[in-house]
């Protein structure tokens, strides 16, 4: 029979030492780093433990706070005759508002400038999975 409970650092723990071929930076990160991650995900959502007959086989949850969606939108005529002062103050201003909020990640959609995105070191990817409300 299937079971939850709220997530332990030690179930991650557990998960991740099962997973290090999947996650190399993760296994070489030092013990207290490791336990650091998983708190993370404790203090930052839900965290949920997965039992099969009280066996943990998995872990899981949604982090609510940490991630971001970065947005800006300018006039036409300062993306093609400001484009350096419109740079400058997205990189300024992104940098200043990733730290004050201790995002670990911000995703954006490139529907004008994907380029531009690229430029302040987003990354495009292809593993990338978004869940939408309908």
């Amino acid at each position: 029979m299937i079971t939850k409970k709220t997530m332990t650092i030690q179930d991650f723990v557990d998960i991740m030492a099962c997973n290090t071929a999947s996650y190399p930076d993760y296994a070489n990160l030092p013990e207290e780093s490791k336990r650091f991650m998983a708190q993370l995900n404790i203090s930052t959502g839900v965290a949920e433990s997965y039992f099969d007959d009280g066996k943990l086989f998995g872990i899981g949850g949604i982090r609510y706070c940490g991630i971001g969606e970065a947005w800006m939108l300018t006039t036409p005529e300062a993306r093609t005759s400001k484009t350096r002062m419109v740079f400058r103050t997205a990189v300024k201003n992104l940098t200043l508002m990733r730290d004050n909020l201790n995002l670990i990640k911000v995703y954006a959609d490139g529907d004008i400038s994907s380029n531009f995105l690229e430029h302040l070191d987003f990354k495009k990817t292809d593993n990338t999975l978004l869940w939408i409300r309908s």
